[in-house]
């Protein structure tokens, strides 16, 4: 679960890039997801910022209303 949140996803940077990537080409891989590489490197680097983004300590726990 810790790797869903961004402000705590810097806490174990390396794990959380390895399980976030393998969860993205699992949604590929099934079809989840349509884009395949260019898919996988853009949310890749989301992930990325998100995770350093967080470890700035830049994310507010809030509740989000849709």
């Amino acid at each position: 679960m810790m790797c869903l949140d961004p402000s705590k996803m810097h806490s174990e940077r390396d794990v959380c890039l390895q399980k976030m990537k393998a969860h993205i080409l699992k949604f590929v891989h099934d079809k989840k997801l349509s884009g395949g590489v260019t898919t996988v490197n853009g949310l890749i680097l989301v992930v990325l910022v998100l995770v350093d983004f967080g470890a700035d300590g830049n994310f507010i726990d809030a509740d989000l209303v849709a």
